[in-house]
């Protein structure tokens, strides 16, 4: 065999040998980057997965936070409510009897705000927990405005069962938002709801 032959043949065969070891490269190299891209967009999703649940936890308890704050006013406001009902027996003016309600409604606006908020961060199982504590305080001004004068019996019986009811619901209340922000994240607390 020809010297010039045999240098073509060890020339093509470098060649090929080249052309696929650069092919083999390419690739290796682009699956390698695929796959770095793959792990790092998994783990920028981690984190903004973490993120947004440390975020939703924190909006959580300010909602929560300014919920309680409205309902504890609306509760120590109810305390000169039902003291003022006697009052309303010894033929106290309807405008000195609404006034005793101004701070009543003014922290139930203050709930209903906080509810709303809570409707946004939820879940759902504290909102409505907030919500039948909200109704427990419409509920005495409903039984307050349809109390006749001579049914102080009654009043009391109503504070009572007020003072039960609002501690049973406040209970509840308390135990869902323990529930929601002890789980390990807030993205796990979102199976609650």
């Amino acid at each position: 065999m020809d010297q010039g032959l045999a240098a073509l043949i060890a020339g093509v065969a470098a060649l090929v040998g080249a052309i696929v070891s650069g092919w083999y490269t390419g690739r290796s190299a682009r699956v390698g980057a695929e796959k770095a891209a793959a792990a790092v967009l998994e783990q920028v999703s981690k984190q903004a997965a973490a993120e947004h649940g440390h975020w939703l936890r924190q909006q959580r308890q300010e909602a929560y936070t300014a919920f309680l704050a409205a309902f504890d006013r609306a509760a120590d406001s109810l305390g000169p409510v039902f003291e003022g009902w006697a009052l309303r027996y010894q033929g106290m003016d309807v405008p000195a009897v609404r006034e005793l309600w101004r701070p009543v409604e003014e922290a139930d606006v203050a709930m209903q705000r906080a509810i709303t908020r809570l409707a946004i961060v939820g879940p759902d199982a504290v909102e409505r927990a907030a919500k039948d504590l909200r109704l427990a305080v419409s509920h005495v001004r409903t039984t307050y405005w349809n109390t006749r004068p001579n049914e102080r019996d009654s009043v009391m019986r109503e504070r009572a069962q007020w003072t039960v009811r609002q501690q049973d619901l406040h209970k509840r209340f308390i135990a869902e938002v323990r529930t929601v922000l002890q789980s390990p994240s807030s993205a796990s607390a979102d199976q609650y709801r």
